[in-house]
């Protein structure tokens, strides 16, 4: 590529030079040429800095020589293009089978909450398929109203009205959930006692269809489960379900 742009540079130096000594008239086209020709003589890393222009390029394949340098070069692009391509594939095929696979384990969350027959049950239910399912190894159910059928369903999941409730839901605000990966350990301390130290993440899922009257908190000991920045689709979902499975009970 250096060796076609100098001979091109070369070659319009020697154009020029004749054009003067004939003292002949040169069109607005070649004068815009030698311009173009000049600026690539003296720049003559330009196709490095600008590639995108080396995939709309037609250059004649006509045996060996420079030419073929190009054609590689443009070869090289489209390959690095496709490489990426590739790669943008197969992360959203990633993407696609987990939300398949969590698609799923909601779909079957959902049956076994409308299977509950009661509110003891219920929550039976939502403490074990959050565990089994959704590999969760710890999970707390804060409620913020004083509801008895809810309250005396076991310590394990349930607490009842407190100042943790309500400085949770002050907290999340009107996010309806809310992920966190260096969790407050005041706060982690209050709700996990002794575990709270293995606990790396945290997701705080909002439950009501209006103003929450509870927090679901999920946790993990991996730092990646519920970054800040992971999609919350399927926990908002999750929530959504819950909410509407507890709203039987809450009277």
């Amino acid at each position: 590529m250096y060796l076609m742009v100098k001979l091109i540079w070369m070659h319009c130096g020697v154009n020029k030079r004749m054009r003067e000594e004939q003292n002949t008239e040169v069109s607005p086209e070649l004068q815009w040429e030698e311009t173009v020709t000049r600026y690539l003589g003296e720049h003559l890393d330009y196709f490095e800095s600008h590639p995108e222009i080396l995939m709309h390029l037609r250059i004649p394949h006509e045996g060996r020589g420079v030419t073929i340098s190009l054609i590689e070069k443009q070869v090289d692009v489209l390959r690095t293009k496709n490489c990426a391509m590739q790669r943008q594939l197969q992360d959203l095929m990633a993407i696609a089978r987990e939300n398949n696979v969590a698609g799923e384990r909601l779909h079957r969350f959902c049956l076994a909450l409308n299977e509950a027959s009661s509110a003891k049950k219920l929550l039976r239910v939502i403490s074990d398929r959050l565990r089994d399912n959704f590999k969760l190894e710890t999970t707390r159910l804060v409620c913020a109203d004083d509801n008895e059928a809810l309250a005396k369903m076991g310590a394990e999941i349930i607490y009842p009205e407190s100042e943790l409730a309500h400085h949770l839901l002050n907290w999340m605000g009107d996010a309806r959930v809310r992920c966190d990966d260096q969790p407050d350990a005041t706060i982690m301390e209050a709700l996990f006692l002794g575990s709270a130290k293995v606990i790396a993440s945290v997701a705080f899922v909002a439950l009501g269809t209006g103003a929450p009257w509870g927090v679901l908190v999920l946790t993990s000991s991996d730092k990646r489960r519920f970054h800040p920045d992971i999609g919350t689709v399927y926990l908002g979902r999750l929530g959504e379900v819950m909410s509407s499975a507890f709203q039987r009970f809450r009277s």
